[in-house]
């Protein structure tokens, strides 16, 4: 793996969640006694990487909310707070609209393939491209069923290294190269490591692909020329609460991508890594070069790998573009983006 993604110290790892899954508390409560055992005994914790992660983490913490501020207590209290960013269309008059876009879907579950197919063919917008990515054991599959549809499509023989990321990223290029201006990414997820997995990826399916979400979407993206990315309602977190085993290689790439600490602070990303974004918000991400080797061999792994990290850099990339998160609640008369403290589908 390349150095500019790895650690250079090892630290002693101690998978936490198998106890975090059995204590009766929210995820703001569970981190609140993190910073009480990590700040008052850091001399105890500080071989572990649990507690280099959340040292690490600070960095996207609200470092600079006002304490007697109604916003700061609204978001201590509450499980959810949104952000209304906008409140007019911003659409100059010269700007031409989006007409298509490029759907990338990595396939690996044949099974959810065909969920998504189905949400797709009773969709209310159907300009759009399949640009799919998959193993090679899939193709014949894939293939028979796109055959009994309508849909534009282009297959992609790639590994299932990097998950659903690199993959991605390896395409994205030629998706550009098309003409596309609007992305939206999905992939055949299944957390078989979470009791929740269906209700998971039936929500994120549904918020994100479901009959009359597409073409909302695009207007939405027309007539507000700063929204760079759009993500599923209710999947959008804060990165100080959810960083996992990820915050010191998510900091490694926001800094690789330009962005300096400071700017980092309140970053949030979208749970699942399934968004819109606009071709402008994903080029720093793609400007990284990132290569096969520089992401693990597939293991299994539930935390901690650069695919993980990725899930909450990318929108780092969109910070880098000057451009602006929202959530799929949003229309072009309300823009609006949701971010969740405490995210029921995982723990």
């Amino acid at each position: 793996m390349s150095s500019r993604t790895s650690q250079q110290v090892s630290y002693i790892i101690i998978d936490f969640d198998k106890v975090w899954r059995f204590v009766p508390m929210t995820r703001p409560g569970k981190e609140m006694v993190k910073w009480i055992l990590f700040s008052t005994f850091p001399y105890f914790f500080k071989k572990l990487a649990v507690y280099q992660n959340w040292k690490t983490a600070r960095v996207f913490a609200e470092n600079n909310s006002e304490i007697w501020s109604k916003k700061f207590w609204k978001r201590i209290i509450h499980h959810h707070y949104n952000l209304n960013f906008y409140q007019k269309n911003t659409a100059p008059n010269d700007k031409r609209n989006i007409e298509k876009i490029a759907i990338v879907l990595h396939v690996f579950y044949l099974d959810v393939f065909l969920e998504i197919i189905d949400l797709l063919k009773n969709s209310d917008f159907q300009n759009f491209k399949l640009f799919i990515t998959t193993p090679e054991f899939l193709k014949e599959e894939i293939n028979t069923i796109l055959k009994a549809g309508s849909f534009q499509h282009s297959i992609f023989i790639l590994d299932n290294r990097g998950r659903d990321v690199l993959p991605f990223l390896k395409i994205l290029q030629y998706v550009f190269d098309e003409g596309y201006e609007l992305i939206l990414k999905i992939h055949t997820k299944r957390s078989n490591h979470l009791k929740k997995r269906d209700l998971w990826k039936d929500d994120l399916f549904n918020k994100i692909i479901g009959k009359d979400c597409i073409g909302k979407v695009i207007q939405t993206f027309n007539h507000h020329q700063e929204i760079g990315m759009i993500g599923p309602l209710g999947h959008i977190l804060p990165m100080a609460l959810y960083y996992g085993g990820n915050a010191q290689k998510v900091l490694l790439l926001s800094l690789e991508m330009g962005l300096k600490k400071e700017q980092l602070q309140n970053l949030h990303f979208t749970a699942g890594t399934m968004f819109y974004a606009r071709k402008e918000a994903l080029i720093p991400v793609l400007n990284l070069g990132l290569t096969d080797q520089d992401f693990e061999p597939e293991n299994n792994q539930l935390d901690g790998t650069l695919a993980h990290a990725l899930e909450r850099a990318i929108t780092s990339s969109l910070l880098v573009s000057g451009l602006k998160l929202a959530d799929t609640s949003s229309t072009p008369e309300n823009v609006s983006c949701r971010f969740d403290k405490n995210y029921k589908f995982t723990l």
